[in-house]
């Protein structure tokens, strides 16, 4: 089929129009990938950080063991912006281990930078008991 004279730019103006929606699509698919991966890692290391907590409860560097056992078990996240509080609760006998984590990560696309800044904040906790 043969194309007339005047729909010779035709393709290029809907193309034109298309590919703004489509990056932006892109973009945060990326961003809300990267976002997702990160909650993942940071929830995996906080139950990880909780289960060390029950082996490592009575030892006297618990707390650094633990510290170490959340960044060993999340390798994809930079120590630098995470923060690991491990804290003891309840009663002698019936205590707790609980691991808090606070990831901030920074958004890899523009989209990501006008939906929630820079960066964003993971957060997840982890409550286990001892014994």
């Amino acid at each position: 089929m043969r194309k007339r004279q005047h729909e010779s730019g035709q393709a290029m103006v809907e193309f034109t129009l298309i590919l703004p929606l489509f990056i932006l699509l892109l973009f945060g698919v990326v961003d809300f990938g990267c976002y997702f991966t990160h909650s993942l890692s940071v929830t995996s290391a906080a139950r990880e950080g909780a289960r060390a907590g029950v082996i490592y409860a009575y030892d006297a560097d618990f707390s650094t063991k633990v510290k170490t056992k959340v960044t060993d078990s999340a390798p994809d996240l930079d120590p630098a912006y995470l923060v690991t509080t491990v804290t003891k609760t309840g009663a002698s006998g019936k205590e707790d281990v609980v691991v808090s984590l606070d990831y901030t990560a920074k958004s890899l696309t523009p989209v990501g930078m006008v939906l929630w800044g820079p960066e964003y904040h993971v957060k997840s906790s982890c409550t286990m008991k001892i014994g």
